[in-house]
């Protein structure tokens, strides 16, 4: 029906593009809601030029978020490693000379809660190297890092500043 207005999520406009287009045209979309900065998406998607673009930011649940203890590691990186991520894949090589822990990607699969495991594992260290893609986005690492009580280093572009994280959401943190 011409009378409805259809927004379409476009998760990962870095991936998958022909795809996500054809399914967009499929319900002819008349905007996007988009994980990213704007910018970064319509780098790697220029066909969302055409449409009105509502940001969203990724999230976690408050009743994952971990109570820290005071024996912390030093620094991990964590994250899938590919051509996606070329800074990650530069300092996973460099690691160890580092001191810095490499952990696994926690995994996808949405039937397999991984968050909490993947919290408790980043609330053990102090630092966390949260990095961006190439594409610049603003992956849910860099938030869940914050999360998990960790100092955050990460290469997102300066033009993404993203939001406060809502602290009363996850005030029961107890940092020794």
């Amino acid at each position: 029906r011409p009378d409805i207005f259809r927004v379409g999520v476009v998760r990962d406009a870095g991936g998958g593009v022909a795809y996500q287009r054809q399914m967009a045209e499929s319900i002819g979309m008349d905007a996007a809601v988009v994980y990213y900065h704007p910018q970064a998406v319509l780098a790697g998607s220029p066909w969302l030029e055409r449409y009105p673009l509502v940001r969203t930011y990724h999230s976690v649940d408050p009743a994952a978020v971990l109570r820290l203890n005071g024996d912390r590691r030093r620094a991990c990186l964590s994250g899938a490693l590919g051509s996606a991520y070329p800074f990650r894949c530069r300092l996973a090589g460099d690691a160890r000379r580092l001191g810095i822990d490499v952990l696994p990607h926690p995994g996808r699969d949405p039937m397999v809660p991984r968050t909490p495991a993947y919290l408790e594992a980043l609330a053990s260290y102090k630092v966390s190297v949260a990095t961006a893609s190439r594409f610049g986005f603003a992956l849910r690492k860099i938030l869940e890092s914050v999360v998990a009580g960790c100092v955050t280093i990460t290469d997102l572009p300066a033009y993404d500043d993203l939001p406060v994280i809502e602290w009363e959401a996850i005030k029961n943190l107890r940092f020794k």
